[in-house]
C-alpha cells in the first residue's frame, strides 16, 4: 500500500508544480487604478503604478491599437490576462529583473464541451483534428482542451456516430465552447482516417449495436463484439466472448465503470444489454491503458446514457424473445433519467414444445434486466449521476427417462446467476486544464447449479442403482471507491492519474451427496469465505507531439491481500503509433494482472463454474502482450492487420481429468461424477501458457452497400506439471480460424436487409475414452488427456430485414429475421453412448439453436 500512497503524492507534486508554474507565474497581486486607451498608455499606467517594466519587440506588439476597459481597476494578473485576449500576446514575469515580457501568441487554447443537439448528452470520444493534426479528443463527460495555431483557428470535430462538424473560432476571445454534433442519420458509416482504429481501441457505436441481433432477435452488443477483429465467434451455447488467446473469464466489461461476471442470458441467447440504455462501448483487446486492470485478456467499457435534458422519448418493444421497455427525458432541466427493462417469455413459448416431443417432463427458463440512471448537472462543468443495474437469470429441466423395467435415469438440473451493481460517479472541472472524478460504487454476483440424478443400469447381469446430488455457489461482492485526475497540457498531453480501493467478498462453495433429492430445498452452504483487498494506482499520459506520432504511455501498480497472500504488481503498458495519410502503425507492449480465476469442468455437458479468489498459494494471473498493427481508411475503404503474441503465467485448472461436472447419464452409462469439491484449493493446479495469431479486417462501403470481413488465426496452449505430466496442451478455448462477415443493404425509406455469417473452429474439450475402476471398483471413463477432442466447426448464417415507418405522433420498426438460415446444427457438447443392442461406442452430438424465426416490433414515441 505504500509504494501506492508514494506514486500518488509524486504524481499530484508534479500536476500541482506543472500547473502552478504554467498559470500562477508568481504575479503579485496589486490592484492598478487603469483608463480607457491605446496599449501604450496601458503598458505606462502599469509601469508607473507596479514598479515593474515591460521587455518586448516595437515591430511586434501593436502598441497604438486601443483597449475599452468594463471597470477602473484590475488586479495585475486580471489585466495582463485582458491583454493576451485581446492583443493577441503572450506573457511572462521574472521577478528577478522585475520585467514582463510581452511577445505574439503563436497558439491559443480552447476548451469546451461536445453536445448530442437532439438529446443533449455530453458526447465520449470526439477526436478534433486541425489541418491534418490530430488536436485532442473528449473524455468520458464530453469536455476538452486543445492548442491552435494562430492564425489558423479552424478545426473539426469527428464522432463516428455524428455528422462532422467544422469550427471557424475567428474571435480568438471565444475560448470556451459548446460545440453540437447532429446525429448521423444513414445507415452506411464512412469512416474519416481520424477514426481508424488506434491503440487498440474499437469503438462501438449504436449503429454497430443495430446491426447484429442475439439469437433471440433482439439488437445485440455481444453480438456486434464478435464481429471486431480478434474476436472468437465461440461455440454453440456459449456465454460471453474470447478475444486473442483468452478465455471468457478474462474478459474486463465494465457497466458505468464497475465490472460485472456475466453479459449473457441463457447460453448466448441474448446479452445483458440494452441497446436503447447503452450511451458508447469501448472495446481494447491489443493494448490496455494503464487505467484498466482487474482482466488479462480485454476490456469492453459500457457507459449508460443519462437521458435527454430536452424531451421525453419511450419506445415500447415486443417479440419473440419478449418485451422491453424505454424511458428517458427530464425531470427539470437540470435533471435527466434513463430508464430501461425487459421481461422474457421464451419459457412459454418453448415449454410445451421440448416437453411434447422429448423426455424433459419440465422446463423453466427466463430472465430480465432492469436499467437506471440519474443525472444531475450544478453546472455545466459539474456533474452528478447514479446508476444501476439488475438482472437474472434461471435454467431449470426435470427429465424422466425410465423404461418398463425401469432402467435408465431420472435427474434434475438448475442453474441460476445473475448481476447486481450500483454506483455513483461525481465528475467536476476544477480548471480549464484539470478534470476531476470520483466514483462510489458496488457490485454482486451469485451462481448456483445443482444437479440430481437416479439411475439403474445393467452391471454383469443384475440391476445396479446410483444416485448423485451436486450443488455449487459463487457468490461475489466487491466495493469500488476511485477518484481520477485528468490534466491537459498543450506542451505534454493529457496526463491521468487515478486511485482505486477494491473491497473483495467471496464464497466459492460446493456440495455434494450420494441421494437423489430433487424436492429438497436448496441448502444455504458456505464452505470458504474469503474476503481481500486491492490497492491500484496509475499515471497515463496521452501525447501528440507532431502531426504524425501519438504516444500511450504509462504504468499501473497493483497490491493485493488475502489473508497471508501478499501480492506486488508493476505493471507498465507502452503504445506508440506513426500516423501519414489515410495509414496508421502502431507498437504496443501490456503488462497485466488478475485477481480472480475461474475452475471450470474441462469436460463436456452444461457449465459448472467456480469463481475463486487469488490465495496465499493461488497467486494472480499475469500476462504480458505484444503487439503490431497496420492501419488504412480511404474513400469508404478500411483495412486492418494486427500480429500479437502473449504469455500467462500462474493459470489455476483442476487436476482431474473432469471435475465438477454433470453426470451425462445415456443409455444408462455414467461419465465421472464421483469427486469431492469442497477442498477446491488443495485439488487445483498452477500453470502457464501462451497464444500466438494475427488479425485482418476489412470493409468497404459503397451505398447502398456496406461489406465488412474479418479472419482471425489464434492459438492458445496451457501447459501444468500435474496434468498430462507437464505435456502442453490446447486451451479449452484454442479455435484456431475465426471469420465473421456482414452485408447490409440500404433498400431506402428506412428499409434494410443484412446478412451475417459466422464461423469458428471448433473448440477443445476432454472427452471420457478410457475406462478405469473407480474407488468403488465400478468402472468409470476417463479422458485420456486433456482436451483431447474437437468440437465440430461453428458456423451459421443469419438474414434480417428491418423497416420503420414514421407516423404522425412516433415512429413504427419492424424486424423479421431468421437465425441459422441453413438449419447448421452446431454442438453444444459430445458424450460417448453405448449402443444397446451392438454394445459399442459412438460419439453423440447435442445441439440447442437450430433454425430459428425472430420477430420484433417496436414503437417510439
Amino acid at each position: 500500500m505504500k509504494p501506492l500512497l508514494n506514486l500518488l503524492l509524486l504524481c499530484t507534486a508534479f500536476i500541482y508544480q506543472s500547473e502552478c508554474s504554467l498559470k500562477a507565474q508568481n504575479i503579485p497581486s496589486q490592484e492598478i487604478e487603469l483608463s480607457p486607451g491605446s496599449l501604450r498608455e496601458l503598458i505606462a499606467a502599469i509601469e508607473n503604478q507596479t514598479g515593474l517594466f515591460f521587455s518586448f519587440n516595437p515591430q511586434q506588439i501593436p502598441q497604438d491599437e486601443e483597449i475599452l476597459l468594463s471597470k477602473n481597476s484590475y488586479e495585475l494578473n486580471e489585466i495582463l490576462e485582458e491583454i493576451k485576449r485581446v492583443f493577441k500576446l503572450d506573457y511572462r514575469i521574472d521577478l528577478s529583473t522585475r520585467k514582463i515580457f510581452l511577445r505574439p501568441l503563436t497558439e491559443i487554447e480552447v476548451s469546451g464541451f461536445i453536445v448530442d443537439k437532439l438529446s443533449g448528452e455530453r458526447i465520449a470520444g470526439a477526436v478534433l483534428i486541425s489541418e491534418g493534426k490530430y488536436l485532442g479528443s473528449s473524455n468520458s463527460t464530453g469536455f476538452f482542451t486543445i492548442a491552435l495555431e494562430i492564425p489558423e483557428m479552424n478545426f473539426e470535430v469527428y464522432n463516428i456516430a455524428y455528422e462532422p462538424n467544422i469550427i471557424e473560432l475567428g474571435d480568438t476571445s471565444k475560448d470556451s465552447l459548446v460545440i453540437y454534433l447532429n446525429p448521423r442519420l444513414d445507415v452506411n458509416v464512412i469512416i474519416t482516417p481520424e477514426e481508424q482504429r488506434i491503440f487498440g481501441l474499437e469503438n462501438i457505436t449504436l449503429d454497430d449495436i443495430n446491426r447484429h441481433y442475439g439469437i433471440a432477435g433482439s439488437n445485440d452488443l455481444i453480438q456486434a463484439v464478435k464481429f471486431r477483429s480478434g474476436v472468437s465467434n465461440g461455440a454453440e451455447g456459449q456465454n460471453g466472448y474470447t478475444t486473442r488467446g483468452g478465455g471468457p473469464h478474462q474478459n474486463l466489461i465494465l457497466i458505468d465503470g464497475i465490472p460485472i461476471y456475466e453479459s449473457s442470458h441463457l447460453g448466448g441467447l441474448s446479452s445483458i444489454f440494452l441497446s436503447e440504455a447503452i450511451k458508447k462501448a469501448e472495446l481494447y483487446n491489443s493494448e490496455f491503458p494503464s487505467r484498466y486492470g482487474g482482466r488479462v485478456a480485454s476490456v469492453l467499457d459500457v457507459s449508460l446514457r443519462e437521458g435527454s435534458r430536452n424531451n421525453f422519448n419511450r419506445t415500447l418493444s415486443m417479440g419473440f424473445e419478449g418485451a422491453t421497455l424505454h424511458i428517458d427525458g427530464p425531470l427539470n432541466e437540470n435533471t435527466s433519467i434513463n430508464i430501461n427493462g425487459r421481461k422474457t417469455w421464451i419459457s412459454q413459448l418453448a415449454s410445451p414444445i421440448v416437453t411434447r416431443f422429448t423426455d424433459v417432463e419440465k422446463l423453466d427458463l427466463s430472465y430480465g434486466d432492469i436499467y437506471g440512471k440519474l443525472s444531475h448537472w450544478f453546472s455545466n462543468t459539474n456533474n452528478l449521476s447514479v446508476s444501476a443495474y439488475l438482472g437474472d437469470d434461471l435454467v431449470k429441466i426435470i427429465r424422466n427417462n425410465q423404461n418398463a423395467n425401469m432402467l435408465g435415469f431420472r435427474d434434475l438440473n438448475r442453474i441460476s446467476w445473475g448481476n447486481r451493481l450500483v454506483t455513483a460517479n461525481w465528475n467536476v472541472l476544477l480548471s480549464k486544464n484539470i478534470h476531476f472524478e470520483l466514483q462510489a460504487g458496488r457490485s454482486t454476483y451469485n451462481y448456483r447449479s445443482r444437479g440430481t440424478y437416479d439411475f439403474n443400469f445393467n452391471l454383469q447381469d443384475s440391476v445396479a442403482n446410483r444416485a448423485f446430488d451436486i450443488l455449487s455457489i459463487s457468490r461475489i461482492q466487491e466495493s469500488v471507491l476511485k477518484s481520477r485526475i485528468e490534466y491537459y497540457s498543450k506542451n505534454s498531453g493529457t496526463w491521468s492519474l487515478g486511485i482505486q480501493f477494491t473491497g473483495h467478498e467471496n464464497e466459492p462453495s460446493v456440495r455434494e451427496s450420494e441421494r437423489y433429492a430433487p424436492d429438497n430445498p436448496e441448502p444455504n452452504i458456505v464452505d470458504t469465505l474469503y474476503n481481500a483487498q486491492e490497492w491500484n494506482a496509475y499515471l497515463e499520459q496521452n501525447w501528440t507531439p507532431n502531426k504524425y506520432l501519438r504516444f500511450r504511455n504509462g504504468v499501473r501498480m497493483s497490491h493485493y491481500r488475502a489473508g497471508d497472500g501478499k501480492y506486488f504488481f508493476f505493471e507498465p503498458r507502452l503504445s506508440a503509433s506513426l500516423m501519414l495519410k489515410n495509414q496508421v502503425f502502431s507498437l504496443a507492449y501490456s503488462r497485466i494482472s488478475q485477481f480472480t480465476h475461474l475452475l471450470s469442468n474441462p469436460g463436456p455437458g452444461l457449465p459448472s463454474e467456480l469463481w475463486v479468489p487469488s490465495t496465499e498459494l493461488l497467486p494472480p494471473e499475469i500476462s504480458n502482450l505484444y503487439s503490431v498493427s497496420y492501419d488504412y481508411a480511404q474513400d469508404g475503404f478500411e483495412a486492418g492487420l494486427v500480429t500479437w503474441y502473449r504469455n500467462f503465467n500462474n493459470l489455476v485448472e483442476y487436476e482431474n481429468p473432469s471435475d465438477l461436472i454433470y453426470s451425462i447419464i445415456i443409455n444408462n452409462q455414467l461419465y465421472q461424477v464421483e469427486v469431492d469439491n469442497r477442498q477446491w484449493e488443495a485439488r487445483t493446479s498452477l500453470g502457464s501458457g501462451y497464444a500466438y495469431g494475427f488479425d485482418l479486417a476489412l470493409r468497404k462501403n459503397m451505398q447502398p452497400f456496406d461489406l465488412a470481413l474479418n479472419y482471425s488465426y489464434a492459438r492458445s496452449f496451457r501447459e501444468f506439471d500435474a496434468i498430462d505430466e507437464g505435456e502442453v496442451f490446447p486451451y479449452k478455448y484454442d479455435s484456431p480460424h475465426n471469420i465473421s462477415t456482414y452485408l447490409q443493404y440500404d433498400l431506402g425509406n428506412d428499409n434494410s436487409l443484412s446478412i451475417n455469417w459466422q464461423f469458428s473452429s471448433g473448440t477443445a474439450y476432454s472427452l471420457s475414452d478410457t475406462e478405469r475402476l473407480g474407488a468403488d471398483g465400478m468402472p468409470v471413463l476417463v479422458p485420456s488427456s486433456r482436451n483431447n477432442f474437437r468440437l465440430p466447426d461453428f458456423h451459421h448464417l443469419d438474414i434480417h430485414y428491418s423497416k420503420t415507418i414514421t407516423l404522425e405522433n412516433g415512429k413504427l420498426a419492424w424486424d423479421f429475421g431468421v437465425y441459422n438460415v441453413y438449419n447448421r446444427l452446431n454442438a453444444f457438447y459430445e458424450y460417448l453412448s453405448q449402443n444397446s443392442e451392438s454394445g459399442a461406442s459412438e460419439l453423440v452430438k447435442i445441439s440447442i439453436y437450430p433454425i430459428l424465426p425472430q420477430f420484433k416490433i417496436s414503437y417510439s414515441w
